[in-house]
């Protein structure tokens, strides 16, 4: 069985884009993971939370925040290094979908096929169907639980999806899905840490696609070295940003999951 965790950023009224992201690897090998993340912020001299756990947000390492307040830029480009060579390691996949939510609104409003979604859940729907598609070119019948932090704003509509997924049978299949919970807490998954690194990468790179297809600034030396690291160890990392003109190829053979009550 696999263990997938998903993480999103941009998901404040704000930001004028949204990217889900997961990570996967058989449920076994997290247990290595999860002692080799600690360890890697143990030594950087991240002190524990109230709750004695220690917590990578990239958000803050990013900005210099919180518990990275007076890191140099060595010791950031060290630790995030350590921390993504860690991932390319011991991780199998990892994908992420971003839209701007503005063009995604546009054309839902042309498509019923959009209608009974957000972007948030369309993006958690594309990031499964590029799994089901890495699935199938594996050639495994495995099984997935799927896990989502909580706190995202998009809890009930994690619900419905787990409702609409678990009554068809067609999508359990796709899917590989064997169980979902939208409550994780990600200081004691350093799976979902990691799965916050894949969304925050995927936003930065979302950002630099104002006009579809053309990158604004080059792409940031972490994503290229994320990149690199699964590619060392034949893992996938797969998505990116979903453009307008994607959104309406997309959406006229679109069959989502029914999220009704």
């Amino acid at each position: 069985m696999f263990g997938a965790y998903f993480d999103a950023s941009g998901t404040h009224q704000q930001s004028n884009s949204i990217t889900v992201a997961g990570v996967v690897a058989p449920a076994l090998r997290w247990k290595t993971f999860d002692s080799k993340w600690w360890n890697i912020l143990e030594a950087a001299g991240i002190e524990p939370d109230d709750s004695e756990y220690r917590v990578f947000h990239m958000t803050d390492y990013n900005g210099g925040w919180g518990k990275f307040a007076g890191w140099d830029t060595p010791k950031k480009k060290f630790v995030i290094k350590k921390l993504v060579r860690a991932m390319g390691g011991r991780i199998r996949i990892a994908v992420a979908k971003s839209v701007n939510k503005v063009e995604f609104e546009r054309v839902k409003a042309e498509f019923s096929s959009f209608h009974d979604m957000s972007p948030f859940t369309f993006c958690f729907i594309q990031c499964l169907i590029e799994l089901s598609n890495i699935f199938d070119e594996m050639g495994t019948a495995e099984t997935v639980a799927y896990g989502f932090e909580q706190g995202d704003g998009y809890g009930f509509e994690l619900d419905l999806l787990k409702r609409a997924v678990e009554r068809d049978h067609f999508l359990r299949e796709k899917f590989r899905w064997e169980s979902f919970t939208n409550s994780l807490e990600k200081r004691k998954y350093p799976a979902l840490q990691a799965a916050d690194i894949v969304a925050f990468e995927g936003q930065k790179e979302m950002l630099n696609y104002i006009v579809p297809g053309k990158a604004l600034v080059d792409t940031r030396k972490s994503l290229v070295a994320l990149r690199k690291a699964f590619k060392e160890h034949d893992g996938w990392l797969k998505g990116g940003p979903i453009s307008e003109e994607e959104l309406r190829s997309i959406a006229p053979g679109f069959v989502g999951p029914k999220m009704n009550y």
